[in-house]
């Protein structure tokens, strides 16, 4: 009997070899992150950014260049929109930092993270259709060739990183779900 627990424990002895190194040192170093880490830091960097993004509308209210009808009421409706994103990612990103799979069991930990996959789907199906008349308005009001190209392009920019994101951020759920 010891002489088969001792060849199991030779056999599962872990090896270093140069191939692991890099690895280990990405471990040991803590640039290793788990799905669960990942989510909660890109929840705080967009949190950050949408709050950053409120003082963009301030800035085009200031610029003399930007002169468009409703101009006020547009921008306001863009500064409060940037605020909204940052508060319902600062709630994901303190929910998601809340699990802790070392202490609770995998039964809650994939319920809260099904939670917080729901409620992050919920946010994108509020704020899409409020970024959208946000847009539409700044197009159809502009006199401002420029001013609508910019726009536009924008958009286009937008929907392309918010589609890579997004499916970053499922990827995430993804995977802390399927450990489960």
């Amino acid at each position: 009997m010891d002489k088969n627990i001792h060849n199991c424990w030779r056999d599962l002895r872990f090896r270093n070899t140069s191939e692991d190194n890099n690895e280990m040192n990405d471990i040991t170093g803590g640039r290793r992150r788990s799905s669960l880490q990942s989510l909660a830091q890109r929840y705080n960097w967009f949190s950050n950014m949408a709050l950053f993004m409120t003082i963009w509308p301030v800035i085009m209210w200031l610029n003399p260049s930007v002169s468009i009808p409703h101009e006020k009421v547009i921008l306001i409706v863009l500064c409060i929109y940037f605020a909204t994103c940052s508060i319902m990612d600062r709630w994901l990103y303190c929910g998601i930092k809340s699990i802790d799979c070392a202490t609770m069991p995998v039964v809650e930990v994939a319920r809260l993270t099904r939670l917080y996959r729901r409620r992050h789907l919920q946010f994108i199906g509020l704020l899409i259709p409020i970024v959208i008349g946000v847009i539409g308005a700044l197009i159809y009001y502009s006199n401002n060739i420029y001013l609508t190209v910019g726009v536009i392009m924008g958009t286009i920019v937008g929907i392309a990183i918010g589609s890579r994101q997004l499916m970053a951020f499922l990827e995430d759920y993804r995977q802390v779900l399927q450990d489960d």
